[in-house]
């Protein structure tokens, strides 16, 4: 392990990382341990501080800081992941072995993974999340949602593809509040900058849900006390509070008096108060 932190250390902060000449002896050590890791041994409840503070989840990190720092360091313009370190972890996951460890930290890595060769990732999300192994597919989605909070269009495609969002949504209460929290706030940036637009079957999935924490975030990430957002996304705005509304003014779920007083704080994004924006405020009123 200490072996490992050393190695990470050195690989993760181009600053203080080793010279490119002893890359190849790094390497070597890596797949070496690779090789021959014993079995997980999970000491804590939470996977991400197992990952992070066992051999076992730290072999896994270096091999991608390793690729990372190759990549940087050789600046090709396509195909930067090492190929024998991705051989190693295609063949891995091709296995269908239980490795909670390893399918957490490639959803930890997504995005740098499709810098360092989108077509793999493209074809092979599949294997990042599988739908025949929903424990490797779970450990994923942890890994994913723990470290991204930010939303990249060409990373949402392939998470998408997977339905990554909507097994998080139909588990919500086996995730932690923080991933659930970067994953609302993906999808509503997501809708905010056109990824998809409010009747897409992602959105559609989130907004039915009956869960205090994942609308409490949605409320919150369009209204900030500080500021306005960007006055161009007024209408988008304005366009959820009305869906919102049409499913909460019945109250047949647990969150809907909290929908309806949540989004009446969205009035300091809207420009002018409307028949429309009147209504709504008019009909939420009583449950502020």
């Amino acid at each position: 392990m200490n072996l490992l932190s050393f190695l990470e250390a050195g690989l993760r902060d181009d600053s203080q990382a080793f010279d490119p000449k002893h890359l190849p002896a790094v390497k070597g050590m890596l797949l070496q341990v690779f090789a021959h890791q014993d079995s997980d041994v999970y000491e804590y409840e939470d996977l991400t501080m197992t990952a992070v503070n066992s051999a076992s989840g730290k072999v896994y990190i270096c091999l991608l800081q390793y690729s990372l720092r190759l990549a940087r360091i050789e600046k090709k313009e396509s195909d930067r992941w090492d190929p024998e370190i991705k051989e190693v972890i295609q063949e891995r996951l091709s296995s269908n072995s239980s490795d909670q460890l390893l399918h957490l930290v490639l959803g930890w890595f997504l995005p740098q993974i499709m810098f360092l060769d989108s077509n793999w990732l493209k074809v092979n999300v599949g294997l990042v999340f599988p739908g025949t192994h929903p424990v490797n597919y779970k450990a994923g989605a942890i890994g994913y949602f723990s470290f991204n909070n930010q939303l990249y269009s060409d990373v949402f495609k392939v998470v998408n593809k997977a339905r990554v969002f909507e097994f998080v949504l139909m588990h919500a209460r086996e995730f932690s509040d923080d991933d659930l929290q970067h994953m609302t706030a993906q999808l509503c940036s997501g809708y905010l900058h056109s990824n998809f637009d409010l009747d897409s079957e992602v959105l559609v999935t989130l907004l039915k849900q009956d869960h205090e924490r994942i609308f409490s975030q949605v409320i919150y990430f369009f209204w900030s006390p500080q500021q306005q957002l960007d006055p161009k996304f007024e209408q988008k705005i304005k366009s959820l509070w009305k869906v919102l509304y049409a499913q909460a003014i019945s109250l047949q779920r647990h969150v809907d008096k909290q929908i309806l007083a949540g989004c009446c704080k969205w009035i300091n994004n809207v420009s002018s108060i409307d028949n429309e924006v009147f209504d709504l405020m008019k009909g939420s009123s009583r449950y502020i």
